[in-house]
């Protein structure tokens, strides 16, 4: 007979015939509406990704009022505009225009810098004397800002430590400099690095931003924790499931502790135990071999019919198929 279970992600009955475990992601051609603001169709198989892409440019216009979407992501783009000094642009992000049309104000001009970078020593303005441990003052936007001796101490943006540079002109810090400790994936090992190359930027597939993520540490120690098969090793490296090889071993000799199954979906959700290797074992029909995965128990009677008829040793007697 046919499966004709319901899925939970469409209404289309599964086709296959009567089959274990669950049934395969759905095969039926359907028409998504694409994410831009053409909302063109798009022949997609059902059980796929609904955000399709018809492979044009979006168009849409973005907050900031001038640019639109040519990618799936918001404008990156500096602004560009000019200041009133007509000398420096403005470097943010696009961003909505001011309500004031005049051009905006130098952020570098005399009077808005008066401290050096790290803010531990004053700028002196244009009509006074430079008193002990200012500096003189700045003609121009364009005379470059002095930098101080003193340490930045400026909060870094990725984390929460403090700048360890000297006082430095750059809007942003260099990388973090303090050194931390951070154990790898299994936790049977630590590694002391600096937090700046700790943190990496990586695309996000689902927004295509640019997010800054911690990467993980690896060592390379296999994992001595049993599958749930309980007859196979784990042996991935730096596996983070490690720790149950205390539960599944004994220091006396080799005996296994069988763990129950409700406690292993508990510390395994993700199925990283689980065997991928084939049972193989022969079935209790005598002729065919159990293809699910490696398992404890005893398997699950055979499921494939057969279609030819039994005739009793007289032949009176005959059982259809």
């Amino acid at each position: 007979n046919a499966c004709s279970r319901p899925r939970a992600s469409c209404s289309h009955p599964c086709p296959l015939l009567c089959h274990p475990g669950p049934c395969p992601s759905c095969k039926v051609i359907t028409d998504f509406p694409c994410g831009c603001i053409r909302q063109q169709l798009v022949a997609v198989r059902c059980g796929e990704n609904t955000q399709v892409s018809c492979r044009q440019t979006c168009s849409k216009m973005l907050s900031c009022g001038k640019h639109t979407m040519w990618k799936g992501f918001g404008c990156l783009s500096p602004c560009g505009k000019s200041f009133d000094c007509g000398n420096h642009n403005c470097t943010k992000p696009c961003h909505p225009p001011a309500l004031d049309s005049r051009p905006g104000h130098c952020p570098e001009s005399p009077d808005r810098i008066t401290t050096c970078p790290c803010g531990k020593q004053s700028i002196t303005s244009s009509s006074s004397t430079p008193k002990p441990g200012e500096f003189p003052a700045r003609a121009r936007c364009t005379d470059p800002i002095p930098t101080c001796a003193s340490t930045c101490l400026k909060s870094h943006s990725d984390c929460e430590h403090l700048c360890q540079s000297k006082c430095h002109t750059s809007l942003k810090c260099p990388p973090c400099s303090v050194s931390i400790v951070r154990p790898c994936r299994c936790g049977s090992t630590t590694r002391t690095l600096r937090c700046g190359d700790l943190r990496t930027n990586t695309i996000d597939p689902e927004t295509g931003m640019v997010v800054l993520r911690e990467q993980e540490i690896f060592c390379s120690r296999p994992c001595p924790a049993m599958r749930s098969c309980r007859s196979h090793q784990c042996n991935r490296i730096c596996c983070p499931l490690a720790s149950l090889a205390g539960a599944s071993l004994k220091s006396k000799g080799k005996k296994l502790i069988a763990t129950t199954t409700a406690t292993q979906f508990d510390a395994d959700p993700e199925g990283l135990h689980v065997c991928d290797l084939v049972c193989g074992k022969m079935l209790s029909c005598g002729e065919h071999q159990c293809e699910e995965r490696d398992h404890r128990g005893p398997c699950k009677p055979c499921l494939r019919s057969e279609f030819e008829e039994l005739i009793c040793f007289c032949g009176k007697t005959v059982l259809e198929p």
